[in-house]
């Protein structure tokens, strides 16, 4: 140490040199962290993504007569009556969609096939419907099949993904109550796939 002292001059300059070193460390170590938190700072800055989009509304709509008027039958009579469309319209969008139906008034049966109609003449022996559609099947003919009518979501029928017509064909279990009128409402849902 002895020979430190003499080479730099005595104890003053020895304290004087270890406080500069002092200051040299702490100052890197200041510069560092400048460093450090301008670097963390950009990075974060530099991170920032914005996202952005536009919430659209669906292309399709379905259009329905309002009233079917499905004329007079003869007593007991059961079969088809004459089958009305239902026009899925999606313009130029391609999306998969289907229908599905509920009955609003009227009481469903024959676990959810079947429309027991409303008469306000007679009650005691209902007039009965079921709806059909004409049901696609690649390579071989259509055939009609009975629309669930317990308003279940999951029960479509109709599926496609292009403006299309659904025919639909009431079916009738006709009543021996001569001269009785009935009604039925059922509601057309539009489901997207």
């Amino acid at each position: 140490m002895e020979s430190i002292k003499s080479a730099v001059g005595g104890d003053e300059k020895i304290s004087f040199l270890m406080s500069n070193y002092a200051l040299n460390v702490l100052f890197f170590f200041f510069l560092l962290f400048i460093v450090f938190f301008v670097n963390s700072s950009t990075a974060s800055t530099e991170l920032t993504t914005k996202f952005s989009g536009t919430i659209v509304k669906k292309g399709c709509s379905i259009n329905i007569p309002d009233a079917i008027d499905m004329g007079e039958f003869e007593l007991n009579k059961q079969g088809a009556s004459v089958p009305f469309d239902i026009k899925i319209d999606c313009g130029n969008v391609v999306t998969g969609t289907s229908l599905w139906a509920g009955v609003i008034k009227g009481n469903v049966v024959d676990g959810g096939w079947a429309i027991e109609m409303l008469s306000g003449s007679n009650t005691s022996k209902p007039f009965k419907m079921e709806l059909r559609a004409l049901t696609p099947r690649p390579g071989l003919p259509p055939y009609l099949s009975s629309i669930d009518v317990r308003g279940n979501e999951s029960s479509t029928f109709c599926s496609g993904n292009t403006t299309r017509d659904c025919s639909i064909t009431p079916y009738f279990y006709g009543s021996d109550a001569a001269g009785m009128s009935a009604s039925a409402s059922v509601r057309f849902n539009l489901k997207y796939n």
